[in-house]
């Protein structure tokens, strides 16, 4: 985390939009010595399991701006029988383990136990990082490690000139 955008306190606004529910966070704030204005735009639609979220970057600073952006998803899916795969359903790898997929297309998370299928979409040129999320418990036999789920990131290698933005 090159930036203080973790521990900040984030603005925001709620607003209705016929059968959406639009959410704006945003936060100026540090990356590198480089002040920036990150904007995260949720919006819901009523009656629908999909939603949309855009990222938006001003480079407030008068230099150029280059740094990888990440989003972090987290997902509590399965890790025995899930698969990753780009909406075809062919498998690139496996929701319990670390992996970095460099690509254009979808990243979807299946879990069959639940029955649940997961889509990131992300826009332009980027890849994923998929890692999962495990826990350590005590238990009458000893430590035991607990997959708890898997988080997905979708990144970007962003080039903004100073003033400018880039949303995606």
């Amino acid at each position: 985390e090159r930036g203080d955008f973790v521990e900040g306190r984030y603005e925001y606004s709620c607003r209705n939009e016929g059968r959406q529910v639009v959410v704006t966070f945003s936060r100026r704030g540090d990356v590198g010595g480089q002040e920036v204005l990150l904007e995260k735009v949720v919006v819901l639609e009523r009656g629908s399991s999909l939603f949309a979220v855009q990222h938006r970057i001003r480079n407030r600073s008068r230099e150029p701006l280059h740094r990888i952006f990440a989003s972090e998803y987290l997902f509590a899916v399965v890790a025995e029988g899930g698969v990753l795969h780009h909406g075809n359903g062919k498998p690139v790898g496996n929701p319990g383990e670390a992996g970095t997929y460099k690509t254009q297309f979808p990243l979807w998370v299946r879990d069959p136990t639940q029955g649940v299928e997961i889509g990131l979409h992300a826009s332009g040129p980027t890849g994923y990082w998929v890692l999962p999320l495990h826990t350590v418990s005590l238990s009458e036999t000893g430590l035991q490690k607990t997959h708890q789920g898997t988080v997905v990131m979708p990144w970007w290698t962003l080039h903004i000139a100073p003033g400018k933005e880039w949303s995606g």
